[in-house]
């Protein structure tokens, strides 16, 4: 058997947790059977509004982050102008030239062209 004085902390926060577990379970059962359904709907509700709370918590700080990082981006034009001047490694089919055109069919596309129509 091992010296009390000498176990593993985390063994003896265990054996701990584990004799409160059974005295409450003792406990519990020597309640009359309305006070055992009246425990169990406290005890539900109790850890569905903590379970609530939890997710809420992560919620709201994956939001603050979120804003944070908006927020900064807002506040650093030089970020901003950089993203603009940095030409794209793909550009978009708009802004690719077009490699069956020919030449301006339009005159007024066309260097040198006449403005107003040739009389006769």
């Amino acid at each position: 058997m091992a010296d009390p004085t000498t176990q593993d902390p985390a063994q003896d926060a265990e054996g701990e947790s584990e004799g409160r577990y059974r005295h409450t379970r003792e406990a519990f059962h020597e309640l009359p059977l309305e006070k055992q359904a009246r425990f169990l709907v406290e005890a539900t509700a109790s850890t569905m509004a903590r379970g609530i709370e939890a997710a809420a918590r992560s919620v709201a700080d994956e939001m603050e982050e979120a804003f944070r990082a908006a927020e900064s981006a807002a506040d650093d034009p030089a970020a901003d102008t950089a993203a603009a001047d940095t030409p794209s490694s793909e550009a978009s089919p708009a802004d690719a030239p077009d490699a069956n055109a020919g030449p301006a069919t339009d005159p007024a596309d066309a260097p040198n062209a006449p403005t107003d129509p040739p009389t006769a």
